[in-house]
């Protein structure tokens, strides 16, 4: 069963990573195009952030649910945020 895990491990990181480069490319493009030049670089630094405040929210929510709950619980919730994120970004 290692091998499994390790190989499905391997194939989502790899997904991922494809994933979050076509968010790059196509948020910076939506967010361009729908900013002027007077306000482009609020909104370019407004994604940045979101993206960075993702990081630091997922290793809080990581330090408070691992001891408290199961590695389990921990892979439910936040699938279940990726999921609500994934349709609230298909409703932009």
């Amino acid at each position: 069963m290692y091998n499994v895990i390790y190989a499905l491990t391997l194939f989502t990181a790899a997904l991922a990573g494809w994933g979050c480069s076509l968010f790059w490319v196509t948020g910076a493009k939506y967010v361009n195009d729908c900013a002027n030049d007077k306000n482009k670089g609020l909104f370019n630094s407004m994604l940045f952030v979101a993206n960075k405040g993702s990081l630091i929210s997922g290793n809080l929510m990581v330090a408070y649910v691992v001891p408290n709950a199961s590695e389990t619980m921990l892979y439910m919730i936040m699938t279940g945020l990726t999921a609500l994120c994934c349709f609230y970004f298909a409703l932009v």
